[in-house]
C-alpha cells in the first residue's frame, strides 16, 4: 500500500534535541509544543508570514489564536510563556506589542548540535573535590 511507503521511520536531530530537552527540564506537553511551534515558525518562511505576520500568534493580541492552536486555555498558555522556558532563558521576549520567540542561540543549538552534544549544553558533571 502506498501510504506504507510515506510513513516516517527515524527522527531528525531536532526532533531528538527537543526530546531531549523535554527530559532534561521535565517540560510538559504544552511547553514542549510551543517550543516546536515557535522552532517551526521562526524557521519556515511561510509558517512565519502566516501565523507570525497574519495571525500574530506571538503577540499579546494573538495569544487566544495561539491558545486554540495548542489546545490549551488562554491563562494555561499565559503560564507557560512566564514559567520555565523563559526563566531559564530559552523563550525571548520583546518590548513592543507583548512578543515572544525562541531565544536565537537555542533555536540555533537544535539545528546544529547533534543528540549528545545538545545534552552537554545544558548538563556539566560537577567536579567534587575530596
Amino acid at each position: 500500500m502506498r501510504s506504507k511507503e510515506l510513513e516516517y521511520e527515524g527522527s531528525s536531530s531536532v526532533e531528538s534535541n527537543i526530546l531531549e530537552f523535554r527530559k532534561i527540564f521535565h517540560l510538559d506537553d504544552l511547553e514542549t509544543e510551543l517550543c516546536i511551534f515557535l522552532f517551526i515558525m521562526s524557521t519556515w518562511n511561510e509558517f512565519q508570514s502566516f501565523f507570525e505576520h497574519h495571525l500574530m500568534c506571538n503577540y499579546y493580541q494573538g495569544r487566544k489564536k495561539l491558545s486554540v492552536m495548542l489546545n490549551c486555555r488562554e491563562s494555561q498558555l499565559v503560564k507557560a510563556l512566564s514559567g520555565k522556558l523563559y526563566q531559564i532563558g530559552i523563550l525571548q521576549k520583546g518590548e513592543f506589542r507583548g512578543e515572544f520567540e525562541l531565544e536565537p542561540v537555542f533555536r540555533q543549538q537544535l539545528v546544529d548540535l547533534s543528540p549528545g552534544e545538545f545534552k552537554t549544553q545544558f548538563i556539566k558533571p560537577l567536579k567534587v573535590d575530596s
